[in-house]
Order: structure tokens, then C-alpha cells, then sequence
């Protein structure tokens, strides 16, 4: 069944039709959110939000596009008011510093681990549509074409905010 049938039936009324909407996609939305944040639990509520928000505003799809692409719009809003409440919250933190690792060898596992955590720290720096569009492409792996119709921007703007986000990445790298 496909998910226009489903997303159909559960708006008649049919709960289990979201329950199987859940089961389909909640795999790649925990996913998305780990490959961001790096952290299980973190994904797992943002994840869970991503599918309370559908609940409540599933009877507002309109059918134009995949369900896939609106629940990408969903967790991607949901990903930007966590970074949003986690800046606030780092104000308030004085101490906090974040340090690169000095030296990087791909072979050793904990200097991948570190690594990864510093890149995923530096992303969550970098401004809205661009790392909206870093987490969609790094970590979804998706085209620039579908970036442009989940953010509503054309291919060519997520390409060059991409590119933009690539420059300021190295630049913070080179800077630490």
C-alpha cells in the first residue's frame, strides 16, 4: 500500500494507517537526526516529535509532492529549533569550549569518533539553509534537486549554499 493510501485511510479515520506510516519512515528520520546531532537519544526525541507534528497536521498534506519530502520538512524544522534552544543554552555556559583534534588518523576509530563530533559541532554553527542543506546532503546523501523542492529552493541555491557552507567549515577548521 502506498502512502497516499495510507495517509487517505488514516484521515479517515483508520489509526493503525499512521502506525504504518511510522513503521516505514521512522528508520531514515532517526537517521537523518543521528547523522546531525551524533547523539541516539537526541535523535530518538526529535524523531518522535517529527511524528507527533504529522499526527496533528497530517489532515494539512496536500498531496503535491512525496510524503517523504513533507516529513523531511518537518524533522528538518524540528532539527533547527533544537540548534536554536541548544544556542540559547550555550550562552549561558561559560566554560564551554569546544577543541579540535590535533592530529587526525582515519585508522585510529576514537580519532574518527572525535572528529565526526567536531565536524557535527561546526555544522550546527553554520547558518540555517546552509546547515540545512549539510545535514540533507552529507548526511541523507540526497541530490541537490530534491534539497531544492524540501527546502523550497531551486537546485542552483543549494548548490552554491552548499559550497558557501563547505567555505565556512574549512575556514573554522583552519581558524581552531
Amino acid at each position: 500500500m502506498d502512502d497516499y493510501t495510507l495517509i487517505k485511510r488514516f484521515l479517515g479515520g483508520d489509526k493503525q494507517a499512521f502506525d504504518e506510516i511510522v513503521i516505514r519512515h521512522r528508520d531514515w528520520v532517526v537517521g537523518m537526526a543521528m547523522g546531525s546531532l551524533g547523539d541516539p537519544q537526541r535523535a530518538e526525541d526529535i524523531a518522535q516529535n517529527v511524528f507527533v507534528k504529522m499526527y496533528f497536521k497530517l489532515h494539512q498534506f496536500r498531496f503535491e509532492a512525496g510524503l517523504k519530502t513533507w516529513i523531511y520538512r518537518i524533522a528538518m524544522n524540528e532539527l533547527n529549533l533544537y540548534y536554536r534552544k541548544e544556542k540559547m543554552i550555550s550562552w549561558f555556559r561559560e566554560d564551554e569550549e569546544e577543541h579540535l583534534v590535533p592530529s587526525y588518523n582515519p585508522d585510529d576509530e576514537s580519532d574518527v569518533k572525535k572528529y565526526g563530533t567536531v565536524v557535527r559541532n561546526l555544522v550546527k554553527k553554520l547558518p540555517k539553509i546552509q546547515r540545512s542543506i549539510t545535514v540533507l546532503r552529507i548526511y541523507q546523501e540526497l541530490p541537490f534537486k530534491n534539497i531544492g523542492e524540501i527546502l523550497g529552493i531551486s537546485e542552483n541555491s543549494a548548490k552554491v549554499s552548499f559550497y558557501k557552507a563547505k567555505v565556512n567549515l574549512k575556514k573554522w577548521i583552519k581558524n581552531k
